[in-house]
C-alpha cells in the first residue's frame, strides 16, 4: 500500500492524519477514512458535542482524543465501536 498523502494543497503543516479502516472483509480492509490533522479537530469535537449534547456516551475514541491520551500515542490499535 501506498504512503498515506494527507497534505491538501498548500496548506502548511498539514502532513500527518489518522486512518480509520472499517471492519474486514475477507481478511482484507476494503473500506477506510483519512482523516489529516488539520481536519481532526472540527471532526472530533462535533462527535464530543453531539454526544454530550444528547446525554449519551461518548465514543471511546473521541474521548481519549479529547484527553490527549490514549490510542493517539500508541500507532495501530482497534477501535470498538458501541
Amino acid at each position: 500500500m501506498a504512503v498515506e498523502e494527507f497534505a491538501h494543497g498548500h496548506h502548511y503543516g498539514d502532513y500527518s492524519g489518522v486512518v480509520f479502516y472499517g471492519p474486514p472483509i475477507g481478511g482484507f480492509w476494503l473500506t477506510r477514512l483519512a482523516v489529516s490533522d488539520r481536519y481532526m479537530r472540527p471532526l472530533f469535537c462535533s462527535v464530543l458535542n453531539r454526544a454530550w449534547r444528547e446525554g449519551g456516551p461518548a465514543p471511546r475514541f473521541a474521548v481519549e482524543w479529547n484527553a490527549v491520551a490514549g490510542w493517539r500515542d500508541s500507532g495501530l490499535c482497534e477501535v470498538v465501536t458501541n
